[in-house]
């Protein structure tokens, strides 16, 4: 089953129980949490699906399936990058991984770029990256 993200954090699911969970849901639908961030990582209709991996802006037209998307990229980025914070040669991997994903999607780079540093919140924001260590990041970027 493919993860579809949403940007709202339920910091309350972290405590609930499965079935607290589920009883606040819409009828025929699914939520899951991560259970780290407690951001709502999986809201789904029964049968409802979209391949991240192969999602392609040119082709699907639904600005729904771009927004799940763009979230779904920016939350994976935001955890490499967290991870790699202080190896800027991991740092460097996270985002080739994020161009070539986001390349592969058909989104711009002026889009990968707004939503890695500029956009509030930016994917470095999310990831927890001081101002400082974000030009440092972005100076990576611009010798992709």
């Amino acid at each position: 089953m493919t993860p579809i993200p949403s940007t709202s954090s339920t910091p309350a699911a972290c405590n609930a129980s499965p079935s607290e969970i589920t009883a606040n849901a819409s009828p025929g639908r699914i939520l899951i949490f991560h259970p780290t961030t407690c951001t709502q990582i999986i809201s789904k209709q029964s049968g409802e699906t979209l391949d991240y991996e192969n999602y392609d802006n040119d082709t699907n037209e639904s600005d729904e399936d771009y927004f799940k998307f763009v979230a779904w990229l920016a939350d994976l980025t935001a955890t490499d990058l967290r991870a790699a914070k202080s190896d800027p040669a991991e740092q460097r991997q996270a985002l080739c991984r994020y161009y070539k994903r986001g390349e592969k999607a058909n989104l711009t780079n002026d889009e990968l770029i707004d939503f890695l540093g500029v956009s509030t919140p930016s994917i470095l924001d999310k990831a927890g990256y001081t101002e400082e260590e974000a030009t440092a990041l972005m100076d990576i970027s611009d010798t992709l």
